[in-house]
């Protein structure tokens, strides 16, 4: 099972809605990843920002 459950295979209206920051917690170290949409195309990118705090 991988420590992040993520799905960035959405479709391109699902894209448009997300808001701008998306936050994700790691049940197994407790870190927090930080999803950051870069786009509002059907381009679906992500920058990934690994961070040490929990939400």
């Amino acid at each position: 099972m991988p420590d992040f459950i993520s799905s960035l295979n959405l479709h391109s209206t699902e894209i448009k809605l997300m808001p701008e920051f998306l936050f994700e917690k790691s049940i197994i170290t407790q870190k927090t990843i930080a999803w950051k949409k870069i786009t509002q195309a059907w381009i679906k990118f992500f920058m990934l920002m690994f961070l040490n705090f929990t939400v």
